[in-house]
């Protein structure tokens, strides 16, 4: 129902608004959240490299830091491409 002194199409158009809004809020939320993952997975793979076979000890930092925010809460569910 639209408010007083709107009409219906003012007001659907508004809802589409904000919809579309909402859309592009939760993509770019999406997009930095991949970002963020990305650089952590690099940042890993490097530690890894470089510590060789005591990559468990020197890179766990790392690693708890790369699950916490892949395992976040609200955390958008991002697809993975690598194969």
């Amino acid at each position: 129902m639209a408010p007083p002194g709107a009409s219906a199409t003012s007001v659907a158009a508004t809802d589409a608004f904000a919809a579309i809004q909402r859309r592009e809020a939760k993509a770019f939320e999406a997009a930095v959240h991949d970002a963020v993952l990305r650089a952590l997975q690099k940042k890993v793979k490097a530690c890894y490299r470089v510590e060789g076979v005591n990559h468990r000890k020197k890179c766990a930092a790392l690693v708890a830091q790369y699950a916490a925010v892949n395992n976040a809460p609200g955390a958008p569910v991002v697809a993975s491409t690598d194969k």
